[in-house]
């Protein structure tokens, strides 16, 4: 019997046949131990440095390259673990993000010089028609048709990777999500439990946290997908733990980068995070609220408390807080549902303002309106005229009516305080128990 006739076969004829054993998804058939020897060999079959991320841009895997043949947004990505934030932000002004999500052929990205992206080919990788990660090869030479091809076999392996590597995480999430609402409900927590749940769920706790929470009035299924696809590709905060109940995302977020988390860090997160929903994905039903900072875990309850109360203040005061999302910001308005809670509603009655509403509805007068639109101003007669409009000299008399009728000082600070107070307080109280029709 004479010698076996030995005949070299080309790396991706080889590779072809692994994918076509796993293409009929038999996993133990798979000869790969690791994303990292998946991204390895895609990487050395297209002769080019490839990463693999999850749907969030979080890097899972990347080939071994050449320094020569690399950028600064795959060294970036590379870095930090998730492509930077500047990046996704470009990638989306180009449309590349949006192509993807559309097809399951590979796409051509133009090189966006403004982020250090040189040319590339990408896939979405996915798991039906659910899109659950992508696979980048930066562009070192002219892709073939048959290289396409062979990218597209790589995205079914890569779908069958993160399935299997989706699956073992999904127990230790629902742990967290359980961890995370018993916290947001008050569970008593000492730090030997802390200490034990830490260790036990692989918990990285930031040093200062804040409850976050988004709030959404349409009855879209795709709302929370894509309010969650932002807040993990923002590089602002750090989500630590996330949960959703009815039309609330509500979310634990420590700092994105090392340094002082302060509440002003919310503030442009959640203005942001608002903008970015609905201009990628036209969510403009939406709000959002922050509760203050915190660094100790027995006051998550609080922030989330406080979290609330800003989505609900904001509902009522749309004008005076059109621009506020943290709970510190909120003003002497925190203490509103406080009081709503603590006393009687007929116990906080303003008797100027139960005066002026009954002339108002006897006369058919304004003067309820001319004294908020007055004190909203912060007592600027010119402001408050031109907002009105009307003339100051009008103005100034309706003001002294309104002395004389409701029997106050408006030269007073104390009552001009008081009044502003009591207002509030009475449209949170029609608010939250509308006078039947």
């Amino acid at each position: 019997m004479g010698a076996p006739t030995w005949q070299w076969v080309h790396p991706r004829d080889r590779i072809s046949k692994e994918f076509n054993a796993v293409a009929d998804y038999d996993i133990t058939r798979m000869t790969f131990d690791s994303l990292e020897d998946l991204a390895n060999t895609i990487g050395r079959t297209l002769q080019a440095p490839v990463t693999i991320e999850d749907r969030n841009h979080h890097l899972l895997a990347y080939s071994a390259h050449d320094a020569a043949t690399s950028d600064s947004a795959r060294t970036g990505t590379i870095m930090s673990h998730q492509v930077p934030e500047r990046v996704i932000d470009a990638l989306w002004e180009q449309g590349a993000i949006q192509r993807l999500a559309d097809t399951t052929e590979a796409v051509w990205i133009p090189a966006i010089v403004s982020v250090g992206l040189n040319r590339r080919i990408a896939i979405s990788v996915r798991r039906g028609s659910e899109l659950i990660g992508y696979i980048w090869a930066i562009e070192t030479r002219t892709f073939s048709a048959e290289d396409l091809a062979f990218l597209k076999q790589a995205a079914r392996v890569v779908s069958l990777k993160l399935i299997q590597w989706n699956a073992g995480r999904q127990v230790q999430e629902e742990a967290k999500r359980e961890f995370f609402w018993g916290l947001l409900m008050g569970r008593t927590l000492s730090d030997e439990v802390l200490a034990e749940k830490k260790q036990a769920l692989n918990l990285k706790l930031p040093k200062q946290f804040a409850v976050v929470t988004f709030a959404c009035s349409e009855a879209k299924e795709s709302w929370v997908d894509n309010v969650t696809y932002v807040v993990n590709t923002s590089q602002r905060v750090k989500p630590v733990f996330q949960t959703y109940s009815r039309n609330r995302l509500i979310l634990l977020v420590g700092p994105g980068n090392p340094g002082l988390f302060v509440a002003e860090t919310c503030q442009d997160f959640v203005l942001s995070t608002l903008r970015t929903v609905a201009e990628r994905f036209g969510h403009r039903e939406m709000d959002g609220g922050c509760g203050q900072v915190y660094s100790s875990y027995i006051r998550v309850s609080e922030s989330y408390q406080e979290a609330e109360a800003v989505l609900k203040l904001r509902g009522v005061f749309q004008e005076q807080l059109e621009n506020i999302y943290t709970y510190g910001q909120l003003g002497m308005l925190r203490f509103i549902p406080k009081l709503l809670e603590a006393f009687p509603k007929d116990s906080l009655i303003n008797d100027t303002l139960v005066r002026l509403r009954g002339y108002d509805q006897r006369h058919r007068a304004d003067f309820m309106e001319t004294l908020e639109v007055y004190l909203n101003h912060g007592g600027s007669m010119k402001d408050a005229a031109q907002a009105l409009h009307i003339h100051i000299n009008t103005l100034t008399y309706r003001l002294k009516r309104i002395e004389e009728i409701g029997g106050t000082d408006l030269n007073s600070p104390h009552q001009r305080m008081s009044l502003y107070f009591d207002l509030k307080l009475e449209r949170m109280m029609n608010f939250s128990h509308p006078d039947p029709d």
